[in-house]
């Protein structure tokens, strides 16, 4: 996948207290889950290690083994940072793991970071981690990975292709149907998206968790995950295109003024939690708004009707997406339409005169060039434990 590079040009922050020892630098996690803090505080080491000892081209050694992954997205961002290290500045490294299986990151067990962890020769693990995570398609089972690269995406026989795809890996453990088709279109359409804003490669990582139960152990039921991750890596984050379409055009159709006047008022109110590019982000995922100079009538991603609607079938859900600092989480109570056909992430279900509520919108750290859709689905198994 291209772009991986871009983490460290974005991210520049660095700690200098790591040493050198016998031609190695470790880089210890010290919390319990590996989060998007997380990940910055490793970038921060990993920028140190760079700008001190480049010269002498150190193993770096991550040592994660008292750490567990929060959620996908996390763990898939962690496979692109190794492989900017590996594949684009030619280190080697070596991961410690500690093996886990929680229900919203059940799918790291088929991580190639797993291949970094073992005991073998270094370069040996660094090669085979390079072959897989380079791979356009990797599936079996239990796991779908597909890099759609950005040529692929010109030929619209691929969305087919991930459609079709989609459908049969998930038919396997998941018996709704019209839920099935829903979260293949949802697919299908986030990856249509990177590519037409980003012209970029897109990563769609798949797997699903069975044979959880809850942690309380209030019913006797047994509950699966469907994991999901869309990831693209570029210069562009969700908005800026739609950014620059309104604060540069002199004459905007009806729902485009609608926008620069929700601007106008949001503007008013940003703060170091909710900030412009986030305001942009929430824009993008209007119905009918989109960020194309050539089309000013329709657009819009359909994901947060489409969330709405799938919270129905299922027991709960965690969908979130990440672009630059910001933070969206879709919560389906905050995702209804109001009359006019917008989206408040509030509970006014009012977009152009109040703001995001605090939980639905926050700013990050870790600044992620392009961006990450995480999308967790759990159900109910028809499985009683006895």
């Amino acid at each position: 996948m291209e772009n991986s590079d871009l983490i460290f040009k974005y991210n520049t922050a660095a700690t200098t207290n790591i040493q050198l020892k016998k031609r190695q630098c470790v880089v210890k996690c010290r919390a319990q889950q590996v989060t998007a803090t997380s990940l910055m505080n490793i970038v921060k080491s990993l920028n140190g290690i760079l700008k001190k000892y480049i010269q002498v081209r150190p193993i770096i050694e991550i040592d994660l083994s008292n750490s567990i992954m929060s959620d996908k997205l996390v763990y898939i961002l962690l496979e692109n940072i190794c492989y900017a290290l590996i594949k684009k500045m030619g280190l080697q490294v070596r991961l410690k793991l500690y093996e886990h299986d929680m229900i919203q990151a059940s799918g790291f067990k088929y991580s190639p970071l797993h291949l970094l962890s073992r005991e073998q020769p270094i370069n040996e693990n660094c090669e085979d981690f390079v072959s897989y995570y380079s791979r356009n398609l990797n599936t079996n089972l239990a796991h779908y990975r597909r890099i759609v690269s950005k040529n692929e995406q010109e030929n619209s026989d691929i969305f087919c292709t991930i459609m079709t795809d989609v459908r049969a890996f998930l038919k396997r453990y998941y018996g709704d149907v019209q839920r099935i088709k829903e979260i293949a279109e949802i697919v299908v359409e986030l990856c249509g998206n990177a590519w037409e804003h980003s012209q970029s490669d897109c990563l769609i990582d798949l797997d699903v968790a069975n044979d959880f139960q809850k942690k309380d152990k209030s019913d006797n039921y047994l509950y699966g995950c469907i994991n999901i991750v869309i990831l693209n890596l570029s210069e562009e984050k969700i908005g800026d295109g739609l950014k620059r379409k309104i604060l540069t055009s002199d004459q905007l159709e009806n729902r485009y003024q609608v926008v620069r006047e929700a601007y106008e008022f949001h503007s008013r109110y940003f703060n170091e939690h909710y900030r412009e590019d986030t305001f942009w982000g929430i824009s993008a995922f209007q119905d009918k708004i989109s960020g194309r100079l050539d089309n000013s009538k329709t657009g819009g991603t359909g994901l947060p009707r489409m969330v709405r609607s799938i919270e129905k079938g299922f027991e709960g859900l965690c969908c979130y997406c990440c672009s630059g600092n910001s933070v969206i989480l879709f919560r389906p109570e905050t995702l209804e339409y109001n009359d006019e056909g917008w989206i408040g992430f509030n509970q006014s279900k009012n977009f152009k005169t109040d703001v995001p509520m605090d939980r639905v919108v926050w700013h990050n750290e870790f600044f992620l060039p392009g961006t990450g859709f995480n999308l967790a689905f759990i159900f109910k198994r028809d499985e009683v434990i006895a």
